[in-house]
């Protein structure tokens, strides 16, 4: 691949919220991502992000996953806080 660090960044992202939801990010798009000819084999360069929407507890519970760890070793990660709303987890408990 290109090892120019001049050319156009990559952005990867993704929305998940909850317990349930976040250990299929890791088991899942996390470990699919980590396939050798995927994130692997890009180009490095230190624009490239993986943005990620989730809540404040599920970013913290992620940083010693050993997936999301291996993760970071390939792509900067940059979290994008989702605030809970109590008064809808009040009326829909799937929301977290």
């Amino acid at each position: 691949m290109n090892q120019n660090n001049n050319s156009r960044p990559f952005y990867f992202y993704n929305v998940f919220w909850g317990k349930a939801h976040r250990e299929e990010f890791l088991r899942l798009c996390i470990s699919s991502l980590l396939a050798p000819k995927n994130l692997p084999s890009l180009a490095p360069n230190p624009q490239n992000r993986y943005l990620i929407a989730t809540t404040k507890v599920d970013w913290v519970a992620m940083q010693e996953d050993p997936l999301f760890l291996e993760l970071k070793k390939y792509i900067k990660t940059q979290f994008i806080e989702m605030p809970r709303n109590d008064k809808l987890r009040t009326n829909n408990p799937l929301l977290y």
